[in-house]
């Protein structure tokens, strides 16, 4: 199928574009088909953000492999605390509001912050429930909450605001596209369908 990045999905819809299905004689082989195929895929357009690398870390994880898919929503929690690790660069800090916004279209299952709270990097501040998911939103950096603009139960749409922190922000050295990449490849949100 075709999907227009212009369009926008509404509520209404399952915001789930992609499945892929993985063949093998035993887990081992299936998980090395799902591996492979998650590393070919491309996907393009502005904006465009998918938790490829959060499944592959998922599929390549040794107590995973073990289990050979006998694991439940609470693997995550137990084994994979927070999100994909990067490397960030030297940085110079600054102070800014930053918005955390819904990645994609969902319920507000849960708001874990207050006006006032403390957070830390990758603190979790909202979780949001799509299509039988749940999806953890993560603080993007340390700060203190100065808005919550969302409550448990609301409907949002993608890239609606859902808490503003008054956050340290960075300003870097110019990077590499490679590098720029290579960051951007690991923003994205800590989910995993089941179901």
């Amino acid at each position: 199928g075709i999907f227009l990045m212009s369009h926008r999905l509404s509520l209404e819809f399952d915001p789930l574009l992609v499945k892929v299905i993985g063949v093998g004689k035993d887990w081992a082989e299936t998980l090395e088909c799902l591996v492979n195929g998650l590393k070919a895929m491309v996907l393009e357009g502005p904006g465009m953000r998918t938790n490829v690398p959060r499944l592959i870390e998922i599929l390549t994880h040794p107590v995973f492999a073990k289990k050979q898919g006998d694991v439940y929503t609470s693997f995550l929690s137990e084994y994979m605390s927070g999100k994909p690790k990067e490397d960030k660069p030297k940085e110079k800090s600054t102070v800014e509001e930053v918005a955390i916004c819904a990645p994609m279209a969902g319920v507000v299952y849960d708001v874990k912050v207050k006006v006032g709270d403390k957070v830390a990097d990758e603190d979790v501040v909202a979780v949001l429930e799509s299509m039988k998911t749940q999806t953890e939103i993560a603080a993007p950096s340390g700060g203190e909450v100065i808005s919550v603009n969302v409550n448990k139960g609301d409907q949002v749409g993608e890239d609606q605001t859902l808490v503003t922190i008054s956050a340290a922000s960075t300003a870097t050295a110019q990077r590499s596209q490679e590098e720029e990449e290579a960051i951007e490849s690991h923003q994205v949100p800590r989910a995993l369908a089941v179901g």
